[in-house]
């Protein structure tokens, strides 16, 4: 993801940047991102009332007698948590005025490029999700040219993104185990990113914000952790990385960052204390 922030050394060579499988086994709807799983047979939800509601009860996968593979949620979730969710804030669903659809021609032209832009073929014939900055502000942009001036409509919209993100938070805490992580990560990285504008507008509207939601939870798993043990980093530096930044962001950049220079070992070291220290 281009739009992520990396340590100025990453060691030499560098640490490679993860990439992101695209895994959909089909497009997102252009219908309204809180019924999507309805739509698709898979209420993983009890999302009751309108979109702009919060959500009142929310059953996790984990609970059902037999929770959907994770090989079939991850399409099913990337589709709806990742590129619905890029749709949702790029206005698709907000009515344009003079048009009596919700879904217009411009709808479709919008959603097509999405995935024109963010959906790469690389060379080994395997397609990846890629992200920048500047789509993203492009999808802002777009969303600010179609948003009514009205400020009560205003705050409903963005309320509506706001309960969009807490269900997307906390259908992510509760993936399976074997969930790909990279593809749990991507949904992470742009939720928390869309999150910041959501925050920023309800405030300049002097409207509550209510979704003070983590994103990094078990983003430092084991594989990463050994990964930052290879690259220098002691087990305590690792623990209180972990302890003390919320942002998926900060803890991203930490797992990016090369630290085995001067080599140390840290063999004798724990989660609490550096021995060389």
């Amino acid at each position: 993801m281009d739009f992520l922030f990396y340590p100025a050394h990453r060691g030499d060579p560098p640490l490679k940047v993860p990439t992101t499988p695209y895994v959909c086994t089909e497009r997102y709807d252009l219908g309204p991102w809180m019924n999507y799983p309805e739509r698709k047979g898979k209420p993983i939800t009890t999302w009751n009332g309108t979109s702009s509601r919060r959500i009142e009860d929310l059953r996790p996968e984990r609970v059902k007698d037999k929770p959907t593979p994770s090989k079939e949620l991850e399409p099913f979730l990337q589709v709806w948590l990742f590129f619905g969710l890029l749709a949702e804030f790029s206005g698709i669903n907000l009515k344009v005025p003079g048009e009596d659809s919700l879904v217009t021609k411009d709808s479709q032209i919008i959603l097509d490029h999405m995935y024109d832009v963010t959906v790469v073929q690389g060379q080994d014939g395997k397609k990846s999700v890629v992200l920048d900055w500047g789509y993203l502000n492009s999808r802002r942009e777009m969303m600010l040219l179609r948003l009514p001036g009205d400020p009560a409509a205003l705050r409903e919209h963005y309320e509506h993104l706001q309960a969009c993100l807490m269900c997307a938070n906390s259908i992510l805490k509760d993936v399976p185990d074997d969930f790909n992580y990279d593809i749990r990560y991507s949904i992470c990285a742009l939720g928390e990113c869309l999150l910041e504008t959501v925050k920023f507008e309800l405030r300049r509207l002097s409207a509550p914000f209510k979704a003070g939601a983590v994103w990094r939870k078990s983003f430092l798993d084991q594989d990463s952790k050994r990964l930052m043990a290879t690259n220098g980093w002691c087990r305590s530096d690792i623990s209180r990385a972990e302890a003390n930044y919320n942002s998926w962001q900060a803890l991203h950049i930490c797992r990016m960052l090369d630290k085995s220079l001067p080599k140390k070992d840290h063999k004798q070291c724990d989660d609490v204390s550096c021995k060389l220290e």
